[in-house]
């Protein structure tokens, strides 16, 4: 209600357009680990706002790297952004003092989502070039550590730095589970925008890599249903669910466990649906993996 009317209306349509079933890391860790450390609720609540406008303005970035030149709403986005990054900085200056390491993980943070999204630009955007796990690892840590920020000054709150490296390996490996199954549900759309995702290239034959300006759709959705390739991913991605799933428990953190519960259990429907080799199954999973929260 702050912003100027025009962007007012812009980041309103920004926050309907978050859905927070597919989005709950986001929308909800901080009240979720706050709860779980004992830190005011107050507190947790703020850390929150910072996460839902943090999103907004990660979401902006994405729209302006998609956007064709000139689009007519790049200006609103561009003037809509460093208001919602500031206004996350007032909060986070109103919890932490100048000599908090706060500051220190913040940069860190943003440097590595930048980082990831400099190097995916590089080397896939109209390039359809295969990653190795070693890339993928990198690629979404990266583009999820914008997630860690909340969750790192909620335990600076509750006096629990000391968690940080395992909540950070947490959510590495959630984050390379939920861009798995993004990129599954986006192949088509990053495909026409000439970006080659981990799962599309994953689905490609080395040779149809060589020959990407020859692809069309078919080929695509006929090298899906028939990839070995893509069982492996699945095969990785529920060992990673399993994994994060096993970490979680320690925290005792009930929804977190439970969402990494639901991720494994996609993994594992996607691998038996491939399996039967039945396309109209596969369609329909890659509809329903779409509309499921990771």
């Amino acid at each position: 209600e702050a912003l100027p009317s025009g962007l007012n209306r812009v980041a309103q349509a920004y926050l309907q357009r978050l859905d927070r079933q597919r989005a709950q890391l986001e929308w909800h860790l901080p009240l979720w680990l706050g709860r779980t450390f004992g830190v005011p609720i107050a507190q947790s609540r703020r850390v929150a706002l910072t996460n839902v406008l943090g999103m907004i303005y990660i979401r902006i970035h994405n729209d302006l790297m998609d956007a064709p030149a000139h689009s007519p709403r790049q200006f609103e986005q561009a003037a809509l952004a460093p208001l919602l990054y500031t206004r996350c900085i007032t909060i986070f200056t109103s919890l932490f003092p100048a000599g908090s390491p706060f500051w220190g993980h913040l940069e860190r943070y943003l440097s590595e989502w930048a980082r990831a999204l400099d190097w995916e630009r590089q080397n896939h955007w109209h390039q359809a070039r295969s990653y190795t796990q070693a890339e993928i690892e990198f690629v979404t840590a990266g583009k999820g550590a914008p997630i860690k920020i909340g969750f790192a000054a909620i335990a600076l709150l509750a006096g629990r730095e000391n968690d940080l490296a395992e909540l950070e390996r947490i959510i590495d490996l959630r984050s390379a589970i939920a861009q798995i199954f993004d990129d599954l549900s986006d192949w088509r759309e990053d495909w026409q925008q000439g970006r080659f995702n981990i799962f599309l290239t994953t689905a490609l034959s080395e040779q149809q890599r060589r020959q990407q300006e020859h692809l069309t759709e078919q080929h695509i959705l006929q090298a899906i249903y028939r990839s070995a390739d893509v069982m492996s991913l699945m095969d990785w991605t529920q060992s990673y669910a399993e994994q994060v799933y096993v970490s979680t428990a320690q925290f005792q953190c009930p929804p977190l466990t439970l969402l990494c519960q639901k991720a494994a259990k996609m993994a594992e429907e996607y691998r038996l649906a491939h399996q039967k080799g039945r396309e109209k199954v596969l369609f329909q999973q890659l509809s329903r993996l779409a509309m499921s929260p990771p």
